[in-house]
């Protein structure tokens, strides 16, 4: 992803079709990503956040939107992470700098 997005992007993670997931109790539940599983990854990745939605029991949807809507705008204000640093100035002719103000999405 990050060979895509490039190295500041914010990468948030989202479990869909969170409504297909079987009850705990189900003999099948190892066959599906937990949402520990999915944090491991988050961690694993440098992402900002992991997300479940179900678009089909509009469960969830809205917290993913929420979460891309805050890490663009934390980008567009030249906030990158947890640090809180500033964004350099496309001028300085630095490689992050390319990718100031832009997001990624991948499916």
């Amino acid at each position: 992803m990050r060979s895509i997005c490039g190295p500041i992007i914010p990468i948030i993670l989202v479990g869909c079709k969170a409504d297909l997931r079987p009850p705990s109790n189900d003999p099948n539940i190892d066959r599906y990503v937990s949402r520990a599983q999915a944090e491991r990854v988050v961690q694993a990745i440098g992402a900002r956040a992991y997300k479940e939605c179900s678009a089909l029991k509009i469960e969830g949807v809205d917290d993913v939107f929420e979460a891309a809507t805050r890490a663009s705008m934390l980008m567009r204000e030249g906030v990158s992470g947890a640090t809180h640093a500033r964004r350099r100035s496309s001028v300085s002719g630095d490689h992050d700098a390319d990718y100031a103000g832009k997001c990624c999405v991948i499916c």
